[in-house]
């Protein structure tokens, strides 16, 4: 369905990221996709490049979102 309505490239894209999501540990971990924290009212919320202007954006289970191992490091600006 993401390949049909999304294109092959970004739905490749979409699966690779939610792998990512799935083994990574923390924030981070993730290094594919660009990701950024959001703001405003999505404060706490995470997303990551696809392909042809798609975004995925994901919420942390942890609440804070773990951004390292063992520490907190500050949010980027």
């Amino acid at each position: 369905m993401a390949r049909k309505k999304l294109g092959n490239d970004c739905a490749r894209k979409l699966k690779a990221r939610l792998g990512d999501l799935g083994a990574a540990q923390t924030v981070a971990e993730l290094v594919a996709g660009n990701p950024q924290p959001l703001n405003g009212d999505r404060d706490g919320e995470y997303a990551v490049s696809l392909a042809g202007g798609w975004r995925m954006t994901f919420s942390p289970t942890n609440d804070p979102a773990p951004r390292s191992r063992g520490k907190r490091c500050p949010k980027p600006r």
